[in-house]
């Protein structure tokens, strides 16, 4: 996902949904505005947190590598 646009860039291979999959779908996704961060809700009221970083690889951040969207948090309402 462009974090500037929110588009897609490119889809290499076709997703298959299970049913398993159905049950725990995106109702919502907000993007920060500067890019960094995305947010999800999802049917079950989770609220899930993902942040655009360099990837550690063995507790050092590796600038040479691209950005990953990575999974920040998860958290329920009542």
């Amino acid at each position: 996902m462009d974090v500037k646009t929110a588009n897609f860039k490119s889809l290499t291979q076709e997703l298959k949904v299970t049913d398993r999959d159905k049950a725990f779908y995106i109702k919502q996704l907000v993007m920060c505005y500067d890019g960094p961060y995305f947010a999800t809700s999802d049917v079950h009221n989770c609220v899930s947190l993902f942040k655009k970083d360099y990837v550690k690889t063995q507790g050092q951040i590796n600038q040479e590598q691209p950005q990953e969207w990575q999974f920040n948090g998860k958290m329920q309402s009542h």
